[in-house]
């Protein structure tokens, strides 16, 4: 199906894909993950820019960063790819290869980047402008296909690199982490002392109106 067929069938009310819930809000007020989103965004790169997504992204953005490894099909770097794996029942399973992209996020510190997955492959990209470091975590073992402990295991592989990388690289952030976490911690114990001594006062006052009505 081309881009403006699949369009079409999406984006408006007579087509086969439309569906009335998928827009939630008005334009530009909330955002929300949407794989048809990438079709669209490469339909209007290509219609304002005069070429095809692919070399048009290979032209302004690819060749510039000097992104020598990144394209469009598996086939342009045959034999330069990682396997990528998948986890099941504790076991790695090679997989064909497939392409994976990234987007941007705000992260609580002052951090920034994305993470994501796909089988066989997981990612993870920071940075942090103020202190002008950041790191990007590639693995080609993943296990949305096996799931369940499979999947909390090879996403915790990932994620104990990433702790490591942060404490080098912002080791205040650790120490903010952990001061906030003793805030939060600190204030729910002083409202619980509160309420307990205010449950205590109440049937104190309670016990001693009881005792006046009997005497």
């Amino acid at each position: 199906m081309s881009h403006e067929g699949f369009l079409a069938a999406s984006l408006t009310p007579e087509g086969p894909n439309y569906d009335p819930r998928a827009w939630l809000h008005e334009p530009g007020q909330a955002f929300h993950y949407s794989v048809s989103a990438y079709p669209l965004l490469r339909y209007l790169v290509a219609r304002v820019s005069g070429q095809s997504y692919a070399e048009y992204m290979r032209q302004s953005i690819f060749a510039p960063l000097e992104m020598t490894s990144s394209g469009f099909s598996a086939d342009e770097f045959a034999g330069r790819h990682a396997v990528p794996y998948t986890r099941i029942d504790g076991r790695n399973i090679d997989l064909p290869s497939k392409g994976h992209g990234l987007g941007l996020f705000v992260f609580r510190g002052g951090w920034y980047g994305n993470g994501g997955s796909a089988p066989g492959f997981q990612c993870l990209a920071r940075f942090r402008p103020s202190r002008q470091v950041g790191y990007v975590i590639l693995s080609n073992v993943n296990a949305i296909l096996g799931g369940g402990a499979n999947y909390e295991s090879a996403r915790s592989d990932v994620y104990s690199v990433q702790n490591a990388l942060v404490s080098i690289l912002d080791p205040t952030f650790v120490v903010r982490r952990r001061a906030a976490e003793i805030l939060i911690v600190g204030g729910l114990l002083l409202y619980l002392l509160g309420v307990g001594l205010w449950t205590r006062r109440r049937r104190a006052r309670a016990r001693r109106a009881e005792a006046s009505r009997v005497t």
